[in-house]
């Protein structure tokens, strides 16, 4: 059977395409070639383009014997799209990647055939190894080297430079049981890169086979928060080592896949499209379906999610399914808001931050006390053994007659009482009682939701409340909203605290429910000219 090479750059406004007859003693022989103006559109043109192509040069996927993707930077996105996607088909199709240092002068399809002679002499072909050739800082690590030079000298800068393979945690799965029903589930891959987090999960059915996580809290700690260009570069480096090992703890292989599902939106952008190429990509290879999940529906279906063992031992009750109608609060450091959900898949938003979410808010104030990042556990621990009355913060709209939120000015006046402390003669941050700080503060945003989320079930008349998100793992919160629903007759599901923060086991969660819910898994299909999206409500009212 001939083979042939694929080779594509997105670096520039043009998508440009070469499709080359391998031969083993002779330079490839370029029998297909495209160029695509596809300025900021390369995420929904190449794979259709790629398809296209190959279809009029009547080659299959399987003829494919190795990718070569366009690796030296114009556009960062770009780039980023085209190595993203390149993995995922590499992956799927199991052939070799090969980045090529392309000259922007000289884009053409024969140009990308004479880089891809030198790069197969020097490079292995493993689809993990290959990133793009940065040639400046992200905006943060140059405003850090205008203050630090030292930081950036060599060889000072070279140590700190970050690995291509992450460090992966993983969640303790239930035992993987490769006989009887279990093996007839369907087998979903989740993939998760809306934020800072590179995640993969395997799912089959209900049952969580692997949760892996490649965190990159330390790459943007010294920030202070999540810096969008750091992030999308890290989840570019740790896509395929995340997902492989996901794969490796479920004991299942590309080919036995059933589907997989992909946070689509909402969030950074350029953290998105980085898990959608390379999903499409794989997806596209494989011949499976591919599932768009809104990050705010996975959040709702971590609570259905089996907790650990350890969870499960500290009386963490698990429940098959989410129950037909609730309201939920959502609440991460992206997202802070009420929803009503009176059927399956249907969505009423109730009300929502009106500027700064709630894991925003608590991780500026942590900035400004000098506690690091991210600063709500830390908030939150230190919050335990301080005065909750202390200090008289705003709850904004406490007696609103809606049900949004607003948490700016709270966080405002956090600050000035700090700063007005700094400035007395004497006095410091350290001088302050920062657990009554943390206290005060954290009570403040604990009265408002709860009274929110009180009214919002007497209002629906829901039976059930849920509590989803990144602050949900705060166990004041937690304690203070199952009291007062608890009250009035309401009983409230929680994550397990392994879910709470952003994951892939939810996002495949979400995908499983749809799947077994016939035509509600329909609107969730990805073609394969889908884009991510930066902001994405779950509100289904027309």
């Amino acid at each position: 059977m001939t083979r042939y090479l694929l080779a594509f750059d997105t670096s520039s406004d043009d998508i440009v395409l070469s499709v080359a007859c391998l031969a083993r003693s002779a330079q490839p022989e370029l029998v297909a070639a495209q160029r695509l103006a596809a300025a900021r559109a390369a995420n929904t043109q190449l794979l259709p383009l790629i398809e296209e192509t190959l279809q009029q040069a009547q080659i299959s996927r399987d003829q494919l014997a190795a990718i070569a993707v366009g690796v030296t930077l114009g556009s960062y996105t770009g780039v980023r799209i085209g190595l993203a996607t390149a993995k995922g088909i590499a992956g799927g199709l199991n052939i070799p990647l090969y980045g090529l240092a392309t000259d922007p002068d000289q884009l053409q399809p024969q140009h990308l055939l004479d880089c891809f002679a030198s790069a197969r002499a020097q490079q292995s072909g493993d689809p993990s190894t290959v990133v793009p050739q940065y040639q400046q800082l992200s905006y943060a690590e140059e405003a850090e080297r205008d203050q630090y030079p030292q930081r950036y000298e060599a060889p000072c800068y070279a140590q700190q430079a970050s690995p291509a393979v992450p460090v992966l945690t993983a969640t303790p799965c239930a035992a993987v049981t490769p006989s009887g029903d279990a093996s007839k589930a369907p087998l979903i891959l989740g993939i998760e890169t809306s934020c800072d987090e590179t995640a993969a999960a395997v799912m089959a059915g209900r049952e969580l086979r692997s949760n892996v996580i490649a965190s990159q809290v330390v790459f943007h700690t010294r920030f202070g928060g999540v810096v969008p260009e750091i992030a999308s570069r890290k989840h570019t480096e740790a896509i395929v080592a995340t997902v492989d090992e996901a794969l490796r703890q479920a004991q299942v292989t590309l080919p036995e896949l059933t589907a997989i599902a992909v946070t689509d939106r909402p969030g950074l952008i350029g953290a998105l499209v980085v898990g959608q190429a390379y999903a499409k990509g794989l997806a596209w290879a494989l011949q499976i379906p591919l599932y768009g999940i809104n990050h705010l529906e996975g959040h709702l279906y971590s609570c259905v999610i089996e907790p650990t063992a350890a969870e499960a031992a500290a009386q963490h009750d698990s429940i098959p399914d989410l129950p037909v109608a609730y309201v939920a609060l959502i609440v991460s450091g992206g997202h802070t808001m009420l929803l009503h959900a009176p059927r399956p898949f249907y969505y009423e938003t109730l009300g929502e931050t009106l500027d700064d979410a709630a894991g925003e808010a608590f991780d500026k104030v942590a900035k400004v006390l000098g506690l690091g990042y991210p600063g709500g556990p830390i908030l939150s621990k230190l919050a335990q053994s301080g005065d909750a009355r202390a200090i008289d913060f705003p709850r904004a709209m406490l007696h609103s007659k809606d049900y949004d939120f607003s948490l700016s000015g709270l966080k405002t006046a956090v600050i000035t009482y700090i700063r007005e402390r700094e400035g007395r003669e004497g006095e410091s941050v350290q001088s302050c009682h920062i657990p009554d700080i943390a206290a005060s503060f954290q009570q403040a945003i604990i009265d408002v939701q709860v009274a929110k989320a009180v009214r919002a079930v007497q209002e629906t008349g829901v039976k059930h409340f849920i509590l989803a998100g990144g602050v949900a793992a705060n166990t004041a919160l937690r304690s203070a909203l199952t009291s007062a629903l608890a009250a009035v007759g309401v009983t409230v599901l929680t994550s397990p605290l392994t879910y709470c923060g952003d994951n892939a086991a939810m996002i495949a969660r979400a995908a499983v429910a749809r799947l077994e819910s016939g035509d509600s898994c329909d609107t969730a299909l990805l073609a394969w000219d889908a884009d991510a999206a930066s902001t994405g409500s779950l509100d289904t009212r027309s």
